[in-house]
């Protein structure tokens, strides 16, 4: 099947963590990422109202300057699986400065570490 993505996938691991008050409790990880969107892995014994959340995406990589990026998701599709609920991402519309941004920590993946933390509306 041919690839119709105009930004390809970076497979991924990173964790998903559900925030509440102080707390964070570990429920997934993302796949990928790309500069459309994420897909994400959440596990079933967590389920949770997925529209009742927020998705804040940080992105760290010590070579770039900023060496923090914060951007905002949201949720395009949701797929329900035996052991585990599948998202899609959108990435929220970025500023032209934070697009470039994106695309830098998405080249250089090599240092990259994305943490996406789930808070209540």
């Amino acid at each position: 099947m041919k690839e119709r993505r105009i930004y390809p996938r970076i497979s991924a691991a990173w964790p998903i963590y559900l925030e509440e008050g102080q707390n964070q409790q570990l429920i997934g990880e993302l796949c990928n990422i790309s500069l459309n969107g994420l897909r994400l892995a959440i596990n079933i014994k967590e389920v949770i109202n997925i529209d009742e959340y927020t998705f804040n995406i940080k992105l760290t990589n010590p070579k770039i300057k900023p060496p923090e990026l914060e951007i905002q998701g949201k949720k395009k599709w949701i797929m329900e699986e035996e052991k585990q609920i599948i998202v899609g991402l959108e990435i929220d519309d970025l500023n032209p400065e934070a697009k470039v941004s994106l695309v830098h920590y998405l080249s250089r993946n090599d240092e990259i570490k994305i943490e996406i933390f789930l808070k209540k509306n």
